[in-house]
């Protein structure tokens, strides 16, 4: 009997410890999983490499923002109110290759507000769409370049008031089809969408049509159709800058710098000497590069920084040079002797002598 009790209890206490050890590891995974996925915002590529991770880590009406580079996907979002933001549609792309939907919107729940911006959305293939959209409502489309797509965005009959807003439609098959009834412009912005088959007039020159924009498929129509596409800002190239990298106290050195701006802005320089002096130039074009001096007082080791900056405020990535401003040659050279006579050796090994 005593042979069978502490065997029962040998095996009760090896279950316990097994039990909480899986509890352990258990907590331990969801936990981490739940730090990544209990964020408010989520970065692609920083925090997920693809932004279809990035959409399966997330909860309802959180934010995912997608920084510049060719992302081939044909990503699904199923997450309420999510919004997805590109940094701008010139260079922040979603490729299909030719496989399918690049991005569907298909709520779990007729209930969508899926907010997608900031993409150039290409490359579907022919029978298939830039979005579609479908049993999701209040979808939000806007500042996006759709192109090369079967259809440029098709939205089903369980999808409606949605607003499809400043988007380029270009080269697509079919530019939209819509079997429900979505706002194809903006009625706060006054603004529709700009479409290359549009073949209205503008007779008072306000830059929209003096026609709707029929969307096939129900009685949906764009309202403000723009004649011209729409132009979105990029901040300027990084600037370039050279001129000499080692020199002397008290001397006067040249600098060269310049940068250009995509949108063709004109930009000014914000120039940190690293010497506690700095310097901001006034607007000039574009393209344009100048030369610039500065003079530094003490010896020691500098980097210049440099900034572009547009018409519109957007800042460039920050170029560098470093600078040295060593002892002097003739106390260098009096030091090295020094050492050498200390040490004739190294004379001979060396075979150098200053």
């Amino acid at each position: 009997m005593k042979k069978f009790l502490v065997i029962s209890t040998v095996i009760i206490l090896v279950s316990i410890s097994f039990v909480s050890n899986v509890k352990s590891v258990s907590i331990e995974k969801d936990t981490e999983v739940n730090k990544i996925s209990t964020l408010n915002e989520i970065t692609v590529p920083d925090d997920f490499s693809t932004i279809q991770e990035a959409i399966d880590y997330s909860y309802n009406y959180g934010v995912i923002r997608v920084k510049p580079g060719v992302y081939y996907e044909n990503i699904i979002v199923d997450v309420i109110g999510l919004e997805i933001r590109g940094e701008n549609p010139y260079n922040t792309i979603i490729d299909g290759r030719d496989g399918g939907d690049v991005i569907t919107i298909e709520s779990p729940i007729i209930v969508g507000d899926v907010i997608v911006s900031g993409f150039t959305i290409r490359n579907s293939g022919d029978d298939y769409s830039g979005i579609t959209i479908k049993a999701s409502y209040g979808s939000i489309i806007y500042d996006n370049i759709i192109k090369n797509n079967g259809f440029g965005v098709k939205v089903d009959s369980s999808s409606g008031q949605g607003e499809i807003f400043c988007n380029n439609f270009l080269d697509n098959n079919q530019n939209a089809f819509d079997l429900s009834y979505n706002m194809w412009y903006s009625t706060y912005y006054n603004q529709g969408n700009y479409w290359d088959d549009y073949t209205g007039t503008d007779f008072d020159g306000d830059g929209f049509g003096d026609s709707p924009y029929l969307i096939p498929g129900g009685s949906s129509r764009d309202w403000r159709p723009k004649l011209s596409p729409y132009k979105w800002n990029l901040a300027p190239e990084k600037p370039i800058i050279f001129g000499p990298v080692i020199g002397e106290p008290d001397a006067i050195y040249t600098y060269t710098i310049g940068t250009t701006d995509f949108n063709n802005d004109e930009v000014k320089y914000e120039i940190n000497w690293g010497d506690g002096k700095e310097y901001t130039t006034e607007f000039m074009p574009s393209g344009k590069e100048f030369r610039i001096t500065h003079e530094w007082d003490n010896e020691g080791f500098y980097v210049i920084g440099v900034i572009a900056i547009d018409e519109h405020g957007l800042e460039s990535e920050e170029a560098t040079l470093g600078v040295s401003m060593p002892r002097s040659k003739k106390l260098v050279n009096h030091l090295i002797n020094n050492i050498l006579q200390k040490f004739p050796l190294l004379t001979r090994l060396l075979d150098f002598r200053v």
